[in-house]
């Protein structure tokens, strides 16, 4: 669950165990187990990419004006970066898809770029040719 409290790219990430499998946390309203605040501090934007089990990664400003793509293991709470903040470049979006690969689109001046990292490493896989200069925006994928 993403919580937010104005327009500022700002906002809570709380994991809530819905089928009753997980141990721990609070009840909600609805009786679901809080399991984990994965993000319980206001200040950075947290937007969530993809998971696998207990890795859940995150594309957020944290520490990373320009953005970044970072994971978090809920169970140990342990931060890693996958993709670091560009020295010049601001990543814009991020979606994962075949499984294991990031598609992140970055604005380079006035023009859009698009490259493929994979998931577990921020490898680099390699860059998206577009037609000359513009802007790409709306992106949409489903991961498998």
């Amino acid at each position: 669950v993403t919580v937010s409290k104005d327009c500022e790219p700002s906002n809570l990430v709380w994991l809530f165990d819905v089928d009753g499998s997980a141990a721990a946390g609070v009840d909600s309203e609805r009786g679901w187990k809080k399991r984990a605040a994965v993000v319980d501090e206001w200040g950075c934007a947290f937007d969530y990419v993809a998971n696998d089990g207990d890795l859940f990664y995150f594309f957020t400003n944290k520490d990373a004006p320009r953005y970044k793509v970072a994971v978090v293991d809920v169970t140990s709470g342990v931060w890693r970066d996958i993709v670091a903040e560009s020295e010049t470049d601001v990543l814009e979006q991020v979606l994962c898809v075949a499984d294991d690969s990031l598609v992140l689109l970055y604005l380079a001046n006035v023009a859009s770029r698009i490259r493929v990292a994979a998931l577990a490493d921020g490898a680099d896989r390699g860059e998206l040719a577009l037609s000359g200069i513009g802007t790409a925006a709306g992106l949409s994928a489903r991961r498998e």
